[in-house]
């Protein structure tokens, strides 16, 4: 898949839950509850963007005598994605540390109606036609020979201006013949601007090279030898042009984008977070970035404070000083507690391998019984989970350092998913999960969820020593439950 294709998948995948957001406020939990007059059985799932995490995480529940009460942990008040037994019901506005009351109806001919305590729906529509207009927009920019100007020799700031002329003029020809609200202009026009800026402002040097290649290959170029101008510091200056203080800056598609290419780009310049005293890293930063924004900077430098502990942390853990600055900067808990977390894994993951192994060649009946035929003598605890469920992610943060404490007592964890995670999302996952991996096709998983009798994910199964099936359970029990559990059945 080449890179327009990857970035416009991207955001018809992410439109439908990043569309609209009143607020950042604090981190709290928005309590989803419904009814059903009658004794209907309804799988009931919520879609929402993890600021942090940077995926879409979903929650579920099922409705089961007329009644569900489902909590979804937010960083923000937001848009959420409702499905009923796998039907999608539209999108509505979930209010943090509040009740938000849904009402299940049936019609005269058994379809389901949908009361909503406060109408904030947003309709299949207006997410199609937006997201169209984008794929027009992507198009239009697709190549740089497009834009009106571009050659292989144009200076830094004739071509940062070319870029942004060039894209002002196909967002006005496209918006202006199409009937759209003025926030889903300004969502529009966000989307736009991020795909711009990362793909061709952040990127100069890469792309004046890549025209002049083009020429050359062409017989339009001879015997000149070409070295790309570096920009600048003050070329990075259309960093002004966002206002970081709103919210729905949060929600572009790309957002999280833009804080790696500040952190990687090597003419700003921002040195890695490792072995630094925050408040030394957070003036080397602000020396920079202080120039090139806006005044009101919202929370941009907590946002790339986050992002630098997370690029660190793809390799390397916290240190104790760093996790005392980090407990003291950040006024939003959800990020402590996610960046802790986050560090529990890496070192998790140095300390106990990540494995993928193969399958077993056998029927789906005797599979579970071959998968733990090979850890004889071992305590065995299998985690269903998948890429996109979010409390099956939560569980492994929550209880990773229980497991580390629990290496060296011959418990080994199995990680079992499906095709519903995208295998280079679960390949790109299961590396950051210690613990032999399998990915399972739709008959093997059907079969294990139905004889185990599970209706959800994370479910688990706990195996002795001699392989002998001891407790099962749907859900993640809590931390200190489920080393309990775990505890009862070691030899």
């Amino acid at each position: 898949m080449n890179k327009k294709s990857c970035v416009l998948f991207l955001f018809l995948f992410l439109f439908k839950f990043l569309i609209y957001s009143y607020s950042i406020e604090p981190t709290g939990k928005a309590l989803l509850t419904g009814k059903f007059p009658g004794t209907q059985t309804f799988n009931v799932s919520i879609s929402v963007p993890n600021l942090v995490s940077k995926e879409v995480e979903i929650y579920y529940t099922i409705l089961r005598n007329g009644n569900f009460s489902l909590s979804i942990p937010l960083f923000n008040s937001t848009y959420g994605s409702l499905k009923i037994n796998g039907e999608e019901y539209g999108y509505f506005y979930l209010s943090l540390d509040k009740t938000n009351k849904v009402e299940l109806l049936l019609n005269d001919i058994n379809e389901i109606q949908i009361g909503i305590e406060k109408d904030y729906r947003i309709t299949p529509e207006d997410g199609y036609k937006i997201s169209g207009m984008f794929l027009e927009l992507v198009q239009n920019v697709s190549d740089p020979h497009s834009f009106n100007g571009l050659r292989f020799d144009i200076l830094p700031e004739e071509y940062k201006e070319s870029v942004i002329q060039y894209m002002e003029k196909q967002f006005s020809n496209i918006v202006e013949s199409k009937s759209l609200s003025d926030h889903l202009k300004q969502f529009l026009y966000t989307q736009i601007q991020r795909y711009i800026f990362v793909t061709y402002l952040f990127n100069y040097e890469n792309t004046v090279r890549h025209l002049y290649e083009k020429q050359q290959s062409e017989g339009g170029i001879n015997n000149v030898f070409f070295t790309p101008i570096k920009p600048e510091k003050e070329y990075y200056s259309f960093l002004r042009s966002f206002d970081w203080s709103i919210p729905l800056i949060l929600y572009a598609f790309n957002y999280p984008s833009i804080y790696q290419c500040i952190l990687e780009d090597k003419i700003l310049n921002i040195p890695d977070i490792y072995n630094q005293a925050l408040s030394d890293w957070l003036k080397i930063a602000k020396i920079t970035m202080d120039q090139l924004i806006s005044k009101d900077a919202g929370i941009f430098y907590e946002m790339l404070t986050l992002y630098a502990y997370m690029k660190q942390l793809e390799t390397t853990p916290l240190s104790e000083k760093q996790i005392e600055e980090i407990k003291s900067y950040f006024e939003n808990s959800s990020f402590i507690e996610y960046l802790l977390e986050a560090n529990e894994l890496t070192i998790g993951k140095i300390q106990i391998p990540s494995v993928v192994k193969n399958t077993p060649d056998v029927s789906k009946e005797k599979l579970m019984e071959a998968i733990i035929s090979r850890y004889k003598g071992k305590t065995v605890i299998v985690d269903f989970w998948a890429t996109w469920c979010a409390p099956c992610l939560k569980a492994m943060r929550k209880f990773n350092k229980e497991k580390r404490d629990l290496q060296n007592k011959d418990v080994i964890f199995v990680y079992i998913a499906d095709i519903s995670s995208p295998k280079s999302l679960w390949k790109e996952k299961a590396a950051g999960i210690s613990g032999d991996h399998y990915y399972l096709n739709p008959d093997e998983w059907k079969y294990l969820k139905e004889s185990f009798n599970f209706d959800g994910i994370p479910s688990y199964l706990i195996y002795d020593a001699n392989g002998v099936l001891k407790n099962k359970v749907t859900a993640y029990p809590g931390t200190e439950k489920m080393k309990k559990m775990i505890e009862e059945v070691l030899p």
